[in-house]
């Protein structure tokens, strides 16, 4: 894991667009979680390379990693 110093808003903004997959990756890990409230299972984790592969064409935008995660399967499930 690679780390990136920062003092302040923009340049904090700079490292997570270095990191823009990884970002994507754990942004949409959490909000999966919150949104099933349920731990995540291994099939989860397919779904979140999934969503973050589906996105990555529109820059892993924060609206359409939420579209992503609203439309999936482990969210619609409601498991």
């Amino acid at each position: 894991m690679k780390k990136y110093p920062f003092d302040g808003a923009v340049l904090f903004k700079q490292s997570l667009v270095k990191e823009d997959r990884r970002f994507a990756r754990a942004f949409t890990a959490h909000l999966l979680r919150y949104a099933t409230s349920k731990e995540l299972s291994p099939a989860d984790f397919l779904t979140i390379e999934a969503i973050v592969e589906k996105t990555a064409g529109e820059n892993y935008r924060l609206r359409s990693l939420m579209r992503e995660v609203i439309l999936s399967e482990s969210f619609l499930q409601g498991n």
